[in-house]
């Protein structure tokens, strides 16, 4: 029964194609592997252009190899249960692909589309003035996921980034920290930081910073050695596929986990199958190493207000956790 449903899903798969789907029966017979996820999913339309397309296998197939109108590199994660192929250059924007993966059972197909991302900025001009929320555990995070998902979930709010200036392809962003629960509002009680350095290469952002710190609760985080790269949409409504990678340290931020030191998280940080590491200019800190990808930016009805201090504003309004 469990090859049957299968089969009836990659036949539905290929017809949604116009592709009639003939499994080899000689292939299939002694095959218990399935395709239990793509990336994109079958008919998505807004796949990113300069993304990687994702096989993922109940069980590895060393012979997995998937097929495809571009040329590329093909790879596996995750031991094997993921076939990856990352195409040499970036697929166009707004075009219609197939692609299959030959395994041991048979050929499955999904077709896709990417999305208009990378097609020409239509009024750059309406940059400036524009303010954008990123949720940061909408990312798929590469390296210590399971760290990066126990603390962005666990601070719960929003960024915010307004464009303040744009000038010469050169952006400058005012940051804030959302009010709890990751609205589009500005938690007035913390203070907002000024980020120069911007670049906008045709639609392609660019930011590179050394050190900056967000106040989050009663502690911090520190992020170093930052990197981004996303693309704008044509119409300023969002960026997409944007990643990242930097140093996070961890210290400062055990106060807002009343753990006192930060082996303690470290210890925390272990258990979640990642870890801490000495900061690399402070030896005696500890800090992790983030890396990931597929993150998005918003745009937003919401000017931000400058806030020079933490908790001076007049309508700061503290939430039990900060009291």
């Amino acid at each position: 029964m469990h090859h049957f449903q299968f089969s009836l899903c990659l036949l539905l798969l290929a017809c949604a194609n116009g592709d009639p789907y003939e499994p080899d029966s000689t292939l299939g017979a002694n095959c218990t592997i399935t395709v239990d996820e793509t990336w994109p999913t079958q008919g998505a339309d807004d796949f990113y252009f300069r993304d990687s397309i994702e096989f993922r296998l109940s069980e590895p197939d060393p012979d997995a190899r998937v097929v495809f109108g571009r040329s590329g590199t093909q790879s596996t994660a995750e031991d094997g249960h993921v076939v990856v192929f990352t195409p040499d250059q970036p697929l166009p924007s707004s075009t219609d692909f197939e692609v299959g993966l030959e395994y041991c059972f048979g050929s499955p197909k999904i077709g896709f589309s990417t999305s208009n991302l990378g097609e020409p900025i239509e009024d750059i001009q309406a940059l400036q003035g524009t303010t954008y929320r990123v949720d940061l555990q909408d990312a798929r995070y590469l390296e210590n996921a399971g760290a990066a998902d126990f603390l962005m979930g666990w601070l719960g709010r929003s960024l915010l980034f307004q464009v303040i200036e744009y000038q010469n392809n050169e952006i400058t962003l005012r940051m804030a920290v959302s009010k709890a629960g990751h609205t589009s509002e500005q938690d007035l009680c913390y203070r907002t930081f000024d980020i120069d350095g911007m670049q906008l290469e045709g639609s392609e952002l660019v930011l590179d910073f050394d050190d900056i710190l967000f106040e989050f609760y009663n502690g911090s985080l520190e992020v170093g050695d930052f990197t981004l790269l996303g693309t704008l949409a044509p119409d300023l409504s969002h960026v997409g596929g944007a990643e990242f990678t930097g140093w996070l340290n961890i210290t400062d931020f055990t106060d807002s986990l009343e753990l006192g030191e930060d082996e303690d998280l470290c210890e925390i940080i272990d258990n979640l199958d990642s870890s801490c590491e000495p900061c690399p200019d402070n030896e005696s800190q500890s800090c992790i190493h983030l890396m990931g990808d597929r993150l998005t930016a918003l745009a937003v009805d919401t000017e931000l207000e400058i806030i020079e201090e933490r908790d001076s504003h007049p309508e700061c309004e503290l939430s039990p956790k900060e009291e």
